[in-house]
């Protein structure tokens, strides 16, 4: 195991300041912030004041740094729970629903009608707000498809909208016959 002053000395070359102008993750800033305090060489505890980290913290980053470079600083996934509905099967999920609402022959889908699509078919158990919280990572607004009446028709819609710019101009004519 390295000194701090042997690790300190294999980043002299590293311009830690210029990186921290490039840099939109304000996590990695904040390293490059200490490691380039470290660099011009502040004490180990006056830098861990600064960036208001243990000093045991700034010294791991210092490592992270000496043995990966500047992928060493980037925080690694790992932490937490993983999610029940796998990565790979989202997109499938996804179209799982929409092909839920499809079959429908009215009304919306329900938080029921998606636990039940997760339990059946993806082998996932989701609370009730478990599933809100697994819509609102996917992106999936499932509240903005509208529901569907059950004795909806697709030609009636499609009637209407040929036939209501003809039914405005009439009552367009009927309103300006009577102005004058």
């Amino acid at each position: 195991m390295e000194n701090l002053k042997d690790l300190v000395k294999k980043i002299q070359d590293y311009d830690f300041k210029a990186e921290y102008k490039r840099e939109r993750d304000p996590g990695i800033k904040i390293k490059l912030q200490a490691l380039h305090h470290l660099q011009s060489g502040r004490l180990l505890k006056d830098v861990a004041d600064m960036v208001i980290y243990d000093e045991k913290v700034v010294r791991r980053w210092i490592r992270a740094f000496v043995e990966h470079d500047y992928e060493g600083l980037i925080e690694k996934e790992g932490r937490g729970q993983k999610p029940r509905l796998p990565k790979d099967q989202e997109e499938a999920f996804a179209d799982a629903l929409d092909a839920l609402q499809e079959t429908r022959g009215g009304g919306r889908i329900t938080v029921d009608d998606i636990q039940k699509l997760l339990a059946e078919k993806f082998d996932c158990n989701y609370s009730r707000p478990g599933v809100y919280t697994l819509l609102d990572r996917l992106n999936i607004v499932w509240i903005s498809g509208r529901s569907k009446h059950p004795k909806h028709s697709d030609d009636a819609i499609e009637n209407f909208k040929v036939l209501f710019p003809e039914e405005v101009k009439q009552i367009q004519e009927k309103i300006d016959t009577k102005k004058n």
